[in-house]
């Protein structure tokens, strides 16, 4: 195992690439949005466990800046990797583009891509269907809980009629949350209302999130939904404190708010688990597999994970039939 430092580490000054690479290693090119997740951790460790396998990763990270992503493709036609990775919705679609419109010139059509951490692929427009890539060079997986999955795990939290669910008005990712979870809620079958507040990323976020949650403390809303995206859960420690100023617990859909003492519950895929299952799908490939036989999927198991620390904060505690069979954070 080797690691590369981020975008054109390799490349200095226009030193021929393949110096930085041992001819049996396979190269993995990490495309990161917010730096080394739990995920990244997963898929790595996946598969420098696997007797035989020489890896080397080079990690290009965007820190969040959405500009850093638009460098990642050609940065990916000069290193040449044996497999690309990404993580999240924005990095995936600046490199593979959506399957309508992506192209050789500005995308990545001849490297295999795994994504990882993608919440709705279909949605996104990354494929049409989840277990057929339907002849893209790309799978991967997600690590979203199906949303009337979440929608039933919220039930069982506590008797709350009224949802509000805070989202990045800048962020197709998390404007198809919204949207998913809408129509599970206004289906008519849940007995609940929701209500959605935009997020504008480009303003200050302290501003904008207390603003967010004081009108949804002025709609009486019972409860907040977090959505799972890189905005919000780097921001998670704001919400959360203007979250319980207005005593409005937090559920959300992934397990590091909940993690930080951001959010009271939530109903996740671990995130180290999907890596490994993304790892999973990179093996198979770096192995030989054509990418139109590795499917996209999500896990199967959920872990439902509970903050004692929230819940004194917002004087809400689960039932105790969550608390015995869940995971519990505290600090």
């Amino acid at each position: 195992m080797r690691f590369c430092n981020g975008i054109l580490a390799c490349v200095l000054l226009n030193i021929f690439i393949t110096s930085c690479f041992a001819a049996d290693q396979k190269v993995i090119y990490m495309a990161l949005f917010r730096g080394v997740t739990e995920a990244e951790q997963g898929f790595m460790d996946y598969l420098n466990s696997q007797v035989g396998l020489d890896v080397t990763y080079v990690f290009a990270d965007a820190e969040s800046d959405r500009e850093n992503v638009a460098n990642f493709p050609e940065d990916i036609r000069r290193i040449k990797p044996d497999l690309i990775y990404t993580f999240g919705t924005t990095v995936t679609l600046t490199i593979a583009g959506t399957e309508a419109d992506a192209n050789a010139n500005d995308n990545i059509t001849d490297i295999p891509i795994v994504f990882n951490i993608v919440a709705d692929p279909v949605g996104a427009g990354l494929v049409n269907q989840m277990n057929n890539p339907s002849g893209r060079n790309l799978t991967g997986t997600s690590h979203l809980v199906p949303i009337p999955t979440q929608v039933n795990a919220i039930q069982e939290l506590g008797e709350f009629k009224h949802i509000g669910v805070l989202y990045n008005a800048n962020e197709q990712n998390s404007i198809l949350q919204v949207k998913n979870i809408q129509q599970v809620i206004e289906s008519g079958t849940t007995g609940m209302d929701i209500t959605s507040f935009a997020i504008d990323s480009d303003v200050d976020p302290a501003v904008a999130i207390r603003q967010a949650v004081s009108r949804a403390g002025d709609m009486n809303v019972d409860i907040l939904y977090l959505p799972s995206d890189s905005y919000l859960i780097a921001n998670g420690e704001l919400i959360a404190v203007a979250a319980s100023a207005e005593q409005i617990p937090i559920f959300s859909a992934t397990d590091g708010p909940v993690q930080a003492g951001h959010a009271l519950a939530g109903l996740v895929s671990k995130y180290y688990l999907v890596g490994q299952f993304a790892g999973f799908k990179a093996l198979q490939i770096l192995q030989g597999a054509q990418v139109s036989e590795v499917p996209i999927e999500t896990l199967t198991k959920f872990n439902t994970v509970i903050n004692l620390d929230m819940a004194d904060k917002v004087d809400y505690y689960p039932p105790v039939n969550l608390l015995l069979n869940a995971t519990l954070y505290r600090e």
